[in-house]
């Protein structure tokens, strides 16, 4: 009845805004009006790259549209003569004069603004009292490279930590946590393709290179209809397509980004172009020239450590209704020591073939083909014990999605996509004894909504999406009790044994108080099929499990309740938002006390199961024109687990649990060659599980823990600042270049990354007299470092 009940609603609604769109538009009658369609794409006037989120209007708040992500976008209006305006931030605004008789397909092309210290300077979507979706927010490269970074390497996930709601586990990480959320709740997409790992350096920088990237937009609050799979976040990132004009290139190094080159420029006369990034580090002669004599020298023989990385896309025009895009990405991390007998390495590859088709002025579709594997591998090459342990997650994934623009006031999103995940969650290549089954499963979803406006006031976003999950053999099921091997069941190659599904409705309202304020409030259920077993939040450990819901293991389904208020504060230059939230996890898991969890093929006997819950307000004020741009936001936040045979079935924290968060970020332009920049952030410290007191057994001493969770590290704050000298600008030449000096952690904060119960390990302890203590272990002080570029003009 419940599914019925949600069909009829929706139906019902399209009705009504069918009707009142198809006749009526802010009250006006066009009855008896013919009525024509504008559609086309709108372009950087410099590079030909499409513009997503561009605004085109009437300057009227009915006739009013954006730009997809692909530059596309389509509106409709009765017979007569109109001014287009086309604006998008740190671009000159265009207009056009029509006179609208028939349907008309309109390219343009938008002129960047010049860079002045009075002028707009990019640092979050452009302005409005409804910003597109509840704690949704757009970056800028521009800004993530403005933000002070660890090794003078920009990093796009170090960047969205200092947005609310969005916190890390420690010094250097880019794991992050969204809204009370484990890290494997956070959707990544790159061009499409998921990313099961987007750390490099285990941990200290993200795969994403700042010389590839073109757009980034978190969803945290909201989900559009066409994105599911996870709870807490989506991060779609979208790669450059390449200049369609001119060639260029660039290039730079820095102390831990490495050497890193990016080429872009036209294919076929401008009928498409390609763009190619690289980078690479070279850690091995900074240990060569670390070492002072031979014998290090000797020991140091054979050490590998690097990552490497390489981007590339190309777009071809067919004619003005087809597209194709072709886009991958191969990245690895090699880490082997040779003085300790270690060799870990990891590495993720995608590919991404879509085909952008418009069947008429109000229809627009995108089909893609998508792949993606990431895989890791964990060695000891010689030693006496040798093993060799892997772990491999690929996906192939099939999608459709379709736009269809009624008119400026009703559109519709429909779509389907299918996956099939192959899954190795953990074999040793050197003996199966210990080996985890491989999993193998096929996930569905088909989905549709629409978004309209009632009034010029109110408007509406509607979705409901399904999704079917089927578990598919060969593989071994076991069966347990009380974490103890009861039975086992064996399934054939192709055999779909067990099935899970479910509804995801979705509810988004916007209410435009006047033209500076407005009211926002969504609902959205969600469900996720697969989880990463871990029991660290660290945000790279080279045990962790990737492992989909099967008969033991139950999806995670999660319904979230969010409330906003936005307001413009024109005579500031600045935006200011509040947002509320409250989240509820069923099938929350969590490992039961002394697990084992490495090497162990029943890893699903050491689950428990129970609820979750997280709950905060989050407060952001930005200026984006000036020459001061920045943010300061504060987050209040709970995240808590209640699970049966876990801390007496009593809520204890999540290991992500950080009830106070401030962020700081500003950009300062001193002239037109030298800026300074500063981020400050805080927050609570993390939870953590230690024991509160211990006995002495047989000359061993045994800990005795208490409550789950119950003990915090100390407080995390930190001071980063950069500045940014720019070389003289001469016309006559062909380059143009720029420094970048940093300091991270300015106030050199010893901040821990764990505590470590053990022997006494402080410069001051008493040798003949160790004693057991918690020791603090720290990554990073104080860290100066320069970085370089060149530009090809």
């Amino acid at each position: 009845m419940r599914i019925i009940s949600t069909f009829s609603y929706l139906l019902l609604v399209c009705a009504c805004l069918s009707f009142s769109g198809a006749y009526s538009i802010e009250g006006h009658s066009y009855q008896q009006q013919k009525r024509y369609t504008i559609s086309g794409y709108v372009r950087d006037s410099t590079s030909g790259e499409v513009l997503a989120g561009a605004t085109i209007s009437t300057r009227d708040p009915s006739h009013q549209v954006t730009s997809n992500t692909y530059g596309f976008y389509s509106f409709s209006l009765p017979e007569g003569s109109y001014t287009l305006y086309y604006s998008y931030v740190g671009y000159h605004t265009t207009s056009h004069t029509i006179t609208l008789t028939a349907d008309q397909q309109i390219d343009v092309q938008l002129p960047i603004q010049s860079i002045g210290l009075e002028e707009v300077v990019v640092t979050e979507t452009q302005p409005s009292a409804t910003p597109d979706a509840m704690g949704s927010h757009q970056l800028s490269m521009q800004m993530v490279r403005q933000i002070p970074a660890l090794g003078g390497a920009s990093d796009i996930i170090k960047s969205l930590q200092l947005l609310p709601a969005v916190t890390t586990i420690g010094e250097g990480s880019t794991g992050f946590f969204v809204r009370g959320g484990g890290s494997d709740q956070n959707l990544i997409l790159l061009d499409d393709a998921p990313l099961y790992n987007a750390s490099h350096l285990l941990g200290f920088l993200s795969v994403f290179n700042e010389d590839a990237i073109k757009n980034i937009t978190l969803y945290k609050g909201y989900f559009p209809i066409r994105y599911g799979g996870r709870l807490s976040s989506v991060l779609d990132l979208r790669m450059k397509e390449g200049n369609t004009k001119i060639f260029r290139a660039a290039g730079g190094a820095s102390l831990l980004g490495g050497a890193r080159l990016v080429a872009e420029g036209p294919l076929l006369k401008g009928k498409g172009s390609f763009m190619v990034a690289g980078r690479r580090t070279f850690a091995e002669p900074l240990l060569w020239l670390a070492t002072t004599d031979s014998t290090n020298r000797v020991q140091f023989k054979g050490t590998r450590l690097y990552f490497y990385d390489l981007n590339g896309k190309m777009n071809y025009t067919f004619n003005e209704r087809n597209s194709l895009f072709l886009s991958a990405y191969i990245g690895r991390d090699v880490n082997k020591l040779s003085i300790l007998d270690y060799a870990i390495n990891w590495g993720n590859v995608t590919g991404s073939l879509r085909w952008n088709h418009i069947f008429n002025p109000r229809l627009f579709s995108h089909f893609s083909l998508i792949y993606s594997n990431y895989d890791y591998n964990l060695n000891t090459p010689s030693a006496g014990n040798l093993f060799d342990w892997r772990s491999r997650i690929k996906d192939w994934n099939a999608k459709a999605d379709f736009s269809y623009i009624k008119n400026e006031s009703l559109s519709f999103t429909f779509g389907l996509n299918t996956i099939s995940h192959t899954l190795r969650p953990g074999y040793n290549q050197v003996s199966s004894t210990y080996d985890i089954p491989s999993r193998n499963a096929l996930e569905t979803a088909i989905y549709g909504g629409l978004e309209g406006k009632i009034n010029e006031k109110l408007s509406i976003e509607l979705g409901l999406r399904y999704s079917l999950f089927q578990n598919i053999g060969k593989t071994t099921i076991y069966s347990f009790n009380q974490g103890t091997v009861t039975d086992s069941v064996h399934y054939s190659k192709g055999k779909i044994f067990h099935t899970s599904q479910g509804f995801e409705p979705r509810f988004q309202f916007s209410y435009r108080i006047n033209q500076q304020s407005s009211l926002k409030a969504s609902y959205m259920r969600s469900t996720q099929y697969l989880q990463m077993l871990s029991n660290s939040s660290l945000s790279f450990t080279a045990f962790d499990i990737w492992y989909p819901s099967g008969p033991h293991l139950n999806p995670l389904r999660s319904n979230q309740y969010s409330i906003g208020y936005f307001r413009e504060l024109p005579n500031y230059a600045m935006r200011f938002s509040v947002e509320a939230y409250y989240k509820t996890v069923a099938n929350q898991t969590d490992f039961r006390d002394n697990a084992q969890l490495v090497f162990n093929p029943y890893i699903e006997g050491e689950l428990l199961f129970g609820k979750g819950q997280s709950y905060g307000i989050e407060f952001l004020l930005q200026k984006s024109t000036g020459r001061f741009t920045g943010m300061l936001s504060y987050t209040f936040s709970r995240a808590k687990k209640q699970i049966k045979g876990i801390n007496n079935g009593n809520p204890y924290p999540a290991l992500y649990d950080q009830p106070n968060k401030i962020a700081f970020t500003g950009h300062y332009e001193l002239s037109s060659r030298l800026s300074v920049s500063a981020s400050w952030i805080y927050t609570t410290g993390n939870p953590v599980n230690l024991p509160t007191e211990s006995f002495q057994y047989e000359g061993q001493t045994i800990p005795v823990y208490g409550s789950r969770n119950a003990s915090r590290l100390p407080d995390y704050h930190r001071l980063d600042l950069s500045a940014t000298l720019k070389g003289k600008d001469k016309p006559a030449s062909k380059f143009s270049h720029y420094f970048v000096f940093s300091i991270y952690n300015a106030y050199a904060r010893k901040n821990p990354m764990t505590i470590y119960i053990g022997e006494d390990l402080s410069a001051t302890r008493d040798r003949n007299n160790p004693k057991t203590v918690a020791n603090r272990i720290y990554l990073f002080s104080i860290v100066p470092t320069i970085s370089y570029t060149i530009v090809l003009k």
